[in-house]
């Protein structure tokens, strides 16, 4: 199998940094997928730090209007990645790892949102996403 080639520079949605409480990320302007040819995002997700009894899981949004409205594209989890609905909702993370998942390349317009709960919840973490040509439109 061909190596998929990288053609975006990477995008952070979240840097580095503590989240106690459920979040909703700034709106980040990416490069819109047909400028990049077909492909997707690789969002990794490395969370470095917990405290109290933590879980987070990660939504991915897109926007076709601008940051007008969003979509749910992805929902990562400990053991997957949920896409557009599609299959089975991931185990939330409760300890420090890093995961790289596919996400959608349709929008111009990306954020992420966090779901925190447990007890005294405490995350380091940060997203960032790559772009991923399909090998067979290179």
């Amino acid at each position: 199998m061909a190596n998929i080639p990288l053609l975006a520079t990477p995008v952070t949605l979240k840097a580095a940094g503590a989240e106690t409480v459920s979040t909703t990320g700034a709106t980040v302007q990416v490069t819109p997928a047909p400028t990049l040819g077909p492909g997707f995002w690789l969002c990794t997700v490395a969370i470095t730090a917990i405290s109290g009894t933590p879980t987070l899981l990660l939504v991915i949004e897109a926007s076709n209007r601008n940051g007008g409205s969003f979509d749910e594209v992805a929902r990562i989890g400990a053991d997957g990645v949920l896409t557009w609905g599609l299959g089975t909702q991931p185990a939330p993370f409760t300890s420090a790892v890093t995961v790289q998942a596919p996400v959608a390349a349709m929008a111009p317009v990306l954020r992420y949102r966090s779901i925190i709960g447990g007890g005294t919840p405490s995350l380091t973490y940060s997203v960032t996403l790559q772009f991923f040509t399909d090998p067979s439109h290179a």
